[in-house]
Order: structure tokens, then C-alpha cells, then sequence
């Protein structure tokens, strides 16, 4: 999605300019678009990527830890 004040590429579902600061408008179609990625560096949903850092303690979250690049929620978790 594209400012419409300074012309800058911005994510889908942000709501306002990431250079600029200007409303965006919302996307077409009405439905709500969720405040996070849809997915994650390794293909997972976030809040099912965090979950499976808790699965076997800590080994599990130091293996997300490494393999994680994008999500800062998943890394929290790990």
C-alpha cells in the first residue's frame, strides 16, 4: 500500500504512514487485516510459533531463537 501524501511504500496493514505519519486507507473488501506478518521467517503463523517454544522448555526456545529472523513476537517467546 502506497502513501498518499509522500509516495512511500508501506506494509498492508499498517494504518499510517511508516515515513509520513498520514492515515492510510483501510484495505478494500471492508475486512479487518490482523496487526501482525502473517507468517513468519520459517512458514509458521506467529502465535503458533511462540506456543511451540514452550513445548520442550528451553530447548525448543533456543532452537526458535536461532532459526527465527522476522518475528520479534516469536523471539520474545523464544
Amino acid at each position: 500500500m502506497f502513501c498518499p501524501k509522500c509516495g512511500t511504500e508501506n506494509p498492508e496493514y499498517a494504518k499510517f504512514c511508516t515515513k509520513c505519519g498520514a492515515a492510510l486507507a483501510p484495505p478494500a473488501g471492508g475486512s479487518e487485516t490482523p496487526a501482525t506478518p502473517a507468517q513468519t521467517s520459517i512458514g509458521l503463523q506467529p502465535n503458533i510459533a511462540g506456543l511451540l517454544c514452550y513445548v520442550a522448555g528451553w530447548i525448543t526456545g533456543i532452537v526458535f531463537l536461532v532459526i527465527e529472523k522476522k518475528s520479534t513476537f516469536v523471539k520474545f517467546h523464544a
